[in-house]
């Protein structure tokens, strides 16, 4: 009795969904972008308290930062950024024993959670709706040059400190990076910095999607059809792949499997509907610009495909390298054996010599078994542990 109850309600779940869908499809329902569950949602959920800050960029974008206040004045502060396709809602995704945001916090640290250009929390500009072509006119080095410092000011001004720790993931490291080597003010306002599997070199990524995107020249062909961005989920693509993973939470295993790399041991399969509602957007210039990396192996500003373009921008027909030499800051850097998406092949062989200024404060450290989820998603949080040993050593 009991079975043929849940079976029912199974049923009409999904027959619901497909009515969302239905009157979705007719226009009788809006399914916007907003998602279904904030970052506020997920600290709140915790037990934590949150508040919602915004600053302005240099280039008229707003930025939203979920902020966990510390119980204690003065804290020491710490800027977390996420990667692509995601938001701030990344370090909060789990709990208080398996998040570093959290354990930040229960560590006595002030935590500002990040949102870049284009994701939902950052998604106004003064002079360009999103519907225009310009808003999307931007890649890591715009992220980097004007998205980072307007963060970091903001949060130095707020608390009163003359220096921050940033923690950073993915795309979010090679926004950083960028800031880090080219704006030598931003530079010193950064004590410490943590990276988590940073995607600066790709050339040797064998992420299944980003290696078909690049043989189908997907950027160009976006171009092509006058597709300024990637989005993330609506709601109704949040409900119908959140009942799907919930009643098949292997196959969204290995789907997160062939994107992020395998053995998704580290992950609570469970959570993935969590993880669904962390998707969000970014431009197609941004896209193109990963593909690039990939084709050339190369840390270098986004290359336009046009001599007399590049040379208007840079001087230069070609691109120039982004000068990461020039980094000298203190810094703990962690990559995944089992990342496709940023390899260890990749961190050894290009990153690690291109920091030749860097002063690492423990060895680079290769995690064997993590993907390039876990740095976010793992439910062991034997390694966040470690990684919060090291930063209450050396964070400022």
């Amino acid at each position: 009795m009991v079975s043929s109850l849940q079976d029912c309600k199974s049923v009409l779940r999904k027959l619901l969904n497909v009515a969302i869908l239905w009157t979705c499809g007719a226009g009788w329902l809006k399914c916007g972008a907003q998602p279904l569950l904030t970052a506020t949602d997920l600290i709140v959920g915790q037990g934590y308290p949150a508040e919602m800050h915004n600053t302005w960029t240099a280039d008229n974008f707003q930025i939203g930062m979920q902020r966990i206040p510390p119980t204690k004045i003065g804290a020491r502060a710490v800027l977390m950024m996420h990667g692509v396709f995601t938001n701030a809602g990344c370090w909060v995704a789990n709990f208080p024993f398996n998040d570093l945001a959290f354990m930040l916090h229960d560590a006595g640290w002030d935590v500002w959670l990040a949102n870049f250009r284009g994701t939902v929390y950052s998604y106004y500009n003064a002079n360009y709706t999103a519907d225009e072509e310009k808003f999307w006119e931007w890649s890591w080095p715009e992220m980097g040059t004007y998205d980072v410092p307007a963060m970091i000011d903001y949060v130095l001004d707020y608390t009163g400190h003359d220096q921050l720790t940033v923690v950073c993931h993915s795309e979010g490291c090679a926004n950083s990076l960028v800031a880090l080597s080219t704006l030598p003010d931003y530079a010193a306002k950064v004590g410490f910095y943590m990276a988590l599997a940073p995607a600066v070199y790709v050339g040797h990524t064998t992420s299944l999607p980003a290696v078909i995107g690049l043989k189908l020249d997907l950027g160009n062909w976006l171009y092509d059809h006058n597709i300024w961005h990637m989005k993330g989920l609506n709601k109704l693509e949040e409900i119908l792949l959140s009942d799907f993973c919930v009643s098949y939470p292997e196959v969204c295993a290995m789907t997160m499997e062939v994107i992020m790399g395998w053995d998704m041991s580290n992950c609570n399969a469970t959570r993935m509907p969590v993880y669904l509602e962390l998707t969000d957007s970014t431009s197609t210039r941004n896209l193109q610009h990963g593909f690039e990396a990939m084709a050339t192996n190369l840390f270098a500003y986004y290359d336009y495909n046009d001599n007399a373009t590049n040379i208007q921008h840079y001087g230069d027909p070609e691109p120039p390298l982004i000068p990461l030499w020039n980094i000298k800051n203190k810094m703990a850097l962690y990559y995944g054996g089992h990342d496709t998406l940023v390899t260890a092949y990749d961190i050894v062989n290009s990153l690690i010599p291109s920091l030749s200024g860097v002063e690492y404060v423990i060895p680079p450290t290769e995690i064997p078994m993590w993907n390039h989820a876990d740095f976010v998603f793992s439910m062991d949080g034997t390694w966040y542990t470690q990684m919060l040993d090291v930063l209450n050593t050396f964070g400022v």
